[in-house]
């Protein structure tokens, strides 16, 4: 039974800068597993465990809190095989250029036992892997946004336990951050920036706040407040994080390549797409969310599509593509 208790125990404990106390610690090994132990017990253990693993107990202030050290190697059990490790290899190709620095780093203990388990296995294509992959991001790639880690823990936090945070953001009109609460509601990854999706004090409606522009965040103890019905995807699946300009969806009609009619064919633009070919010409049809992100899809192929409706949307490609020429035609 100490065994198994220890075992529990050691699943329960944090990496800094997470940390658990006695008493929360207490009520994880009775929700969990159903282990009842006293906070003397439990202390006990802890302090034994400090003789064979990398935990520490920090003592600054009352109830003391326990976690494992930031540096902790990885402890899994049973070992990682070699194909969750080729996996996570690939995860870590994927995740470098679209993830914020300091949300990468608390998988990096990940990746390093990943690569440990190629190098020490016997077959040398399992070595080379990393050799063999490369990702490569569909548009020009950004560095990834800079974040304070004290904002990007208690975002993840505060998601976790669906408490309010208090921050200080830094509108793009503002001069200086400002002090809000938010009710958070999901976070959202796109081009190497998180995003996150919530709601202002008692309001309703739903925004998105780039982490990069939060100068603090403190997770308070009230529980965020939920619009009701809201969904992630439901909110995703109106383009709301494409920069929605409409308020639905418009049917797309354009004349496009035998280059781009491939591409589409292979990667269409929504479910509801159709390709026809007409004298040697691809007409393409697709209901799509009317949002800024489509007029830069649209745009970023050039002479590949030629949009002819809806026709505000080909007004304003036109009108796009006349100031271009102005600009260019320009000697300064």
């Amino acid at each position: 039974m100490s065994l198994e208790r220890h075992w529990c125990i050691l699943r329960c404990i944090p990496r800094s800068p997470q940390s658990i106390t006695v008493s929360e610690l207490s009520d994880v090994l009775a929700r969990r597993w159903g282990i009842e132990t006293i906070a003397r017990n439990l202390q006990r253990d802890l302090q034994a465990l400090t003789r064979y693993f990398p935990i520490t107990c920090d003592e600054d202030e009352k109830p003391y809190r326990w976690y494992f050290m930031s540096d902790a190697d990885l402890i899994e059990l049973p070992s990682m095989d070699r194909d969750a490790a080729l996996a996570f290899r690939l995860a870590e190709e994927m995740l470098e250029q679209a993830m914020p620095r300091s949300t990468y780093r608390h998988l990096e203990k990940y990746f390093k036992n990943a690569r440990s388990t190629l190098l020490d296995a016997g077959h040398s294509g399992y070595k080379r892997w990393a050799q063999r992959v490369r990702v490569l991001p569909r548009a020009q790639a950004l560095l990834p946004a800079k974040l304070k880690p004290a904002v990007i823990d208690a975002v993840y936090e505060a998601l976790l336990e669906e408490k309010q945070l208090q921050v200080m953001y830094q509108a793009r009109e503002d001069e200086e951050p400002k002090e809000r609460v938010l009710n958070p509601l999901g976070l959202v990854l796109r081009d190497g920036a998180p995003y996150l999706v919530c709601t202002f004090w008692e309001y309703t409606d739903e925004r998105y706040l780039p982490l990069q522009r939060f100068s603090s965040a403190v997770v308070l103890d009230e529980k965020r407040k939920k619009p009701k019905g809201f969904t992630l995807d439901g909110y995703l699946g109106r383009g709301e994080l494409n920069f929605r300009v409409g308020d639905g969806d418009i049917k797309l009609v354009a004349w496009v390549s035998e280059q781009l009619a491939t591409t589409l064919q292979e990667t269409p633009l929504s479910t509801e797409q159709s390709l026809e070919l007409k004298d040697d010409r691809w007409l393409l049809k697709a209901t799509v969310p009317d949002t800024q992100a489509l007029r830069g899809w649209v745009m970023s192929y050039g002479v590949h599509i030629k949009v002819t409706g809806p026709k505000k949307l080909r007004d304003e490609i036109a009108e796009r593509y006349a100031e271009g020429r102005k600009l260019y035609s320009s000697r300064r």
